[in-house]
């Protein structure tokens, strides 16, 4: 028989990042969820990609999808709730083109509307990049086996790391008197709570 033609060929798959934003983390939502179970979500504020993976989203929610690599294309759009089927064509256009998740935090969106949703979306994205740098930064610190805290900033400083950065990261990572390493959990809850997110401006890998 003829053999058939070959088909084109298919697209790798995309390393992506998913961002949520709640409606009742909204401004409008925290108006129509008082007096009901997710009163109080809006005050809660942002709990992260990680975080809000292992809870269900029992209400409306807008999530953003987008690529992983600089400067975080986005290529996908989901939204069931209030005003869904208005909200997508922004959402269309986002995807379009080729807006980055620095785009829409860029837009100063009317208020009080749901379009707040995709600012929060793309907030949550770019937390979940941060906390897995944050991730792969412990591991390179762990299997590096550094006694204490000196020897991480040493470590740190050798690499060329900034020197507000590499503090932050060894009191996120020392704990204690005896600078016993903490868990990765703790390291990252650590490191949220400094100012900005930490920038080593290096590559801790490079010898």
């Amino acid at each position: 028989g003829i053999p058939a033609p070959p088909g084109p060929k298919r697209a790798p798959p995309l390393d992506i990042v998913e961002g949520r934003g709640r409606y009742s983390q909204s401004i409008r939502g925290h108006v129509h969820t008082a007096g009901t179970s997710a009163e109080g979500e809006y005050l809660a504020g942002r709990s992260g990609a990680a975080a809000q993976a292992s809870q269900a989203l029992t209400g409306p929610a807008l999530k953003l999808v987008a690529r992983t690599d600089a400067p975080h294309e986005i290529v996908g759009v989901h939204i069931f709730g209030t005003d869904a089927c208005e909200l997508v064509h922004y959402g269309t256009t986002l995807v379009q083109e080729r807006k980055t998740l620095a785009d829409v935090l860029a837009v100063c969106y009317a208020a009080v509307t749901y379009h707040e949703l995709f600012k929060l979306a793309a907030l949550d994205a770019l937390d979940e990049l941060q906390r897995r740098r944050w991730c792969e930064i412990h591991a390179q610190l762990k299997s590096a086996n550094l006694a204490g805290r000196v020897e991480v900033i040493k470590y740190l400083r050798d690499r060329g790391a900034n020197t507000e950065a590499t503090y932050n990261v060894a009191r996120a990572l020392c704990l204690g008197k005896d600078d016993t390493l903490a868990p990765v959990d703790t390291f990252v809850k650590r490191l949220r709570r400094t100012q900005g997110p930490v920038e080593l401006g290096v590559d801790i890998d490079a010898e």
